[in-house]
């Protein structure tokens, strides 16, 4: 496969969440704005992959405490989220959470609860309560 292969940007982004795991988050940075670059060419900016790399790039930049790019990138993945899936989707609902644990780094609790609240009404509709992924949303709260 060639340099543009979404093979590639796949291996990029496992890359990243690795480096995050040993708490290099500069390096894991550059593993997943790679991947997002090679996404962008390969898939354009609305894909379900585009929107992953957004996501990464913003929990990363989260880890920086860089918090208002952190929460751009988040905002960028939930606008492609939308857009392919629709407000009803598990990884719609992801998306409103990690715009959620920004906001709260940011101190804008009345914003990150809100955000948080979307999540949660998402994660009942699509998984019901017993999901851990609903859990997650009550204690985000």
């Amino acid at each position: 496969h060639g340099p543009q292969h979404p093979d590639r940007a796949t291996s990029h982004n496992d890359i990243g969440n690795v480096l995050v795991r040993l708490g290099k988050f500069e390096d894991a940075l550059e593993a997943h704005q790679e991947a997002l670059a090679i996404r962008l060419k390969v898939h354009g900016p609305q894909h379900p992959d585009t929107a992953t790399s957004h996501d990464n790039i913003g929990n990363v930049l989260q880890r920086l405490g860089k918090f208002e790019d952190a929460l751009e990138a988040h905002q960028e993945a939930l606008a492609i989220r939308l857009k392919v899936h629709g407000p009803q989707h598990p990884d719609t609902a992801t998306s409103h959470n990690n715009i959620g644990l920004v906001l709260q780094r940011l101190g804008k609790f009345e914003d990150a609860l809100e955000a948080h609240q979307e999540a949660l009404a998402i994660r009942l509709k699509v998984h019901g309560p017993q999901h851990p992924d609903a859990a997650t949303s009550h204690n985000d709260i």
